[in-house]
């Protein structure tokens, strides 16, 4: 699994959950460099939820906002194209379905 730098993907509490995993299912995890965000899929989620956004009303609340992000991404769900565009940048062709890398 490819994750950023954040402090929680290096607890200490993981180390023996990771080293378990990788003797038993070959799982283990691989680390962006820091301060990389254009490496990281989720960025272009976020940015892509972000202008999803921007094109609306300004929410009320934070009940609002929750709710307009949900009706996004479940907009996102229903145009899996738009979700692969996300990976089609070469930064994040690292994270694409092998089968997604040669379109």
């Amino acid at each position: 699994m490819i994750v950023d730098n954040l402090k929680v993907h290096h607890a200490n509490c993981l180390v023996d959950w990771l080293k378990e995993r990788k003797e038993k299912d070959s799982f283990s995890l691989e680390y962006l460099p820091s301060c990389s965000p254009e490496l990281n899929p989720d960025e272009y989620l976020n940015r892509d939820v972000k202008a999803g956004l921007a094109e609306r009303a300004l929410p009320a609340d934070s009940k609002a906002v929750s709710a307009a992000v949900v009706e996004h991404l479940e907009g996102r769900k229903r145009t899996p194209e738009k979700v692969r565009n996300l990976f089609r940048k070469s930064e994040v062709r690292h994270a694409a379905a092998e089968d997604e890398t040669e379109a």
